[in-house]
């Protein structure tokens, strides 16, 4: 299971990886609030992935009964790409490598959320111990929600694999975090 084709940034980020064969509960396991006890259950339970919950700006990790705080990026294009189940497309930015482009994100919340919302980018291939391939400058790197956030992204590298770079959004507040994926790409 995996998010729709226009999403494919989320599972390529958490590690689904071109096979993308993992479970629907692995594409919420950056968040802090990824496993949770019912209140009529002895045991904690993961939390699992609901792909149309994403695109109304609420928590893409279900159940949940928190307000849903994010830095949401603005994919502006297309990014066309074939795993083996034939031509997709994905939300995502075109950038050239050693070439940049700007962004918009969005601080949304899923109900009242008055605190500030700091940001952290991260590029998910240096985390993973593959190399640095973006380079980031968010301005500013906080605010509430409604602002738009810029980011500038530099690629400095490629995954010449899939020839796309996934990027995590990581949104705090009030001791709480949660996750956003964005996804760079080939032009």
């Amino acid at each position: 299971m995996a998010p729709e084709p226009l999403g494919i940034a989320w599972a390529l980020g958490n590690g689904g990886g071109v096979a993308l064969l993992g479970e629907v509960a692995d594409l919420c396991t950056f968040n802090d609030d990824a496993f949770f006890q019912p209140s009529d259950y002895p045991f904690y339970v993961q939390r699992s992935w609901i792909n149309h919950t994403t695109w109304f700006g609420q928590d893409p990790c279900q159940p949940t009964t928190n307000v849903f705080f994010a830095s949401a990026a603005v994919m502006p294009d297309l990014l066309p790409y074939d795993f083996g189940f034939g031509p997709q497309q994905a939300a995502g930015v075109k950038i050239g490598l050693s070439q940049s482009q700007t962004i918009d994100l969005k601080l949304i919340a899923s109900g009242s959320w008055p605190d500030t919302i700091s940001v952290q980018v991260i590029d998910v291939a240096q985390f993973s111990g593959q190399g640095k391939k973006l380079n980031f400058n968010l301005n500013p790197s906080s605010g509430h929600v409604g602002d738009t956030l810029k980011l500038t992204i530099n690629r400095t590298g490629t995954n010449q694999q899939i020839g796309m770079e996934p990027f995590l959004l990581r949104a705090q507040s009030q001791g709480r975090s949660s996750s956003w994926w964005g996804l760079v790409g080939d032009p």
